[in-house]
């Protein structure tokens, strides 16, 4: 939830996928301010869609936590978590109850492959 009188216009909602990373982007925004050329941010500046300016993005997001890793592509999330690795289609399964990854096994690999693309680029997990 997002409000600022005068800014944001009030009860507008939106359908844009975010994530924690994203405020940092939009803060900075905010504030006039841009984060240095050589710390490039993980999340995106969402300003122009809470102002209704832009339309929502469609976008890929990946994330690690301890216990498991992510990654949203479009309605698909892949999760890999001590069960295993697992696909869900969140446009009708929102509370991830439906493995479809055997279903669905070329969406699994190409978010996988995604996943560890990004993984590569990330620092270590700390021991």
């Amino acid at each position: 939830m997002v409000r600022w009188p005068g800014v944001i216009p009030a009860r507008g909602v939106t359908e844009q996928t975010a994530i924690t990373m994203d405020w940092t982007a939009t803060i900075l925004a905010a504030a006039g301010a841009s984060p240095k050329p050589k710390s490039p941010l993980d999340g995106i500046d969402l300003l122009p869609i809470c102002k209704g300016e832009r339309a929502d993005l469609d976008r890929e997001m990946f994330w690690r936590i301890t216990g498991f890793d992510a990654a949203r592509v479009g309605k698909w999330k892949y999760l890999k978590a001590e069960g295993g690795e697992r696909l869900f289609d969140l446009s009708v399964d929102p509370e991830e109850k439906t493995d479809l990854r055997l279903k669905h096994p070329g969406v699994f690999a190409d978010i996988r492959t995604k996943y560890e693309a990004w993984n590569a680029r990330m620092l270590p997990r700390p021991a």
